[in-house]
C-alpha cells in the first residue's frame, strides 16, 4: 500500500498547475482534490487547493466546495513546521482569503505570518484589496499595521552583522514598499 501511494505522490506532484485548472474547468473537481491531496510539498499543495477554490467561485459558482478548499488549505498550512514554509503558505492562503473579501481571517492569518517582510507585503496586499472593495476605514487601519511592520523589518535589519545578507534585507523590503508605493520611504531605505 504504501509503495502505491509513494508512486502516486510522485505522480501528483508531477501534474502542472494547468492540469489541476483544467480538471476544475471540465468538472472534475473530486478528481482534481484527490490528486491535490496526494502533494507532497504542502506550500504548493495549499497553493492548489486555492487554485482551485478561486476558480469554483469563480467558473462554476460553486461556492460551498470552494469554501471547504479554502478551510482544507488552511489546514494544511497550520500543519507546516519549517517557518519559510509556513510563512509562504500563509500568505497565499491571506492572499485569497482578501480575495474572497475575507478580511478577518485574512488578517488573522497574516498575524501568524513569523517573517516581517512577508507580513509586511501580506498587509499591504490586504490594505490595497481592502482600498480597492471601498472599505477606507479597514484599509487605513491595515495600511498603519503595514507601516508598523516595515519599521519593525527595518529595526531588525539594522542588526544583521553580515553587511551583504543586511543589505540583501534592506533591498527586499525596499522592494516590498515601493510595490505598495511607499515611494519616500523606498528611496529613505535604501539610501
Amino acid at each position: 500500500y504504501s509503495l502505491l501511494r509513494c508512486r502516486l505522490a510522485s505522480r501528483a506532484d508531477s501534474y502542472p498547475d494547468q492540469a489541476f485548472e483544467t480538471m476544475i474547468l471540465l468538472e472534475q473537481s473530486v478528481k482534481a482534490v484527490g490528486i491535490a491531496e496526494l502533494l507532497t510539498n504542502p506550500v504548493r499543495k495549499v497553493q492548489v487547493l486555492l487554485l482551485m477554490a478561486h476558480l469554483l467561485t469563480e467558473r462554476n459558482q460553486q461556492h460551498q466546495e470552494a469554501a471547504q478548499l479554502m478551510k482544507r488549505a488552511m489546514v494544511v498550512a497550520s500543519l507546516i513546521e519549517r517557518t519559510s514554509e509556513k510563512d509562504e503558505a500563509s500568505s497565499s492562503l491571506a492572499s485569497s482569503l482578501a480575495l474572497a473579501q475575507q478580511w478577518h481571517e485574512a488578517e488573522r492569518v497574516i498575524a501568524s505570518i513569523q517573517s516581517s517582510y512577508s507580513q509586511a507585503e501580506a498587509l499591504s496586499s490586504l490594505a490595497s484589496s481592502l482600498a480597492q472593495a471601498g472599505e477606507q476605514e479597514a484599509a487605513k487601519r491595515t495600511w498603519q499595521e503595514a507601516e508598523r511592520v516595515w519599521q519593525k523589518a527595518e529595526r531588525v535589519i539594522v542588526t544583521i552583522q553580515d553587511s551583504n545578507w543586511q543589505a540583501e534585507a534592506l533591498s527586499r523590503l525596499a522592494s516590498s514598499l515601493a510595490e505598495a508605493q511607499q515611494w519616500q520611504e523606498a528611496e529613505r531605505v535604501i539610501a
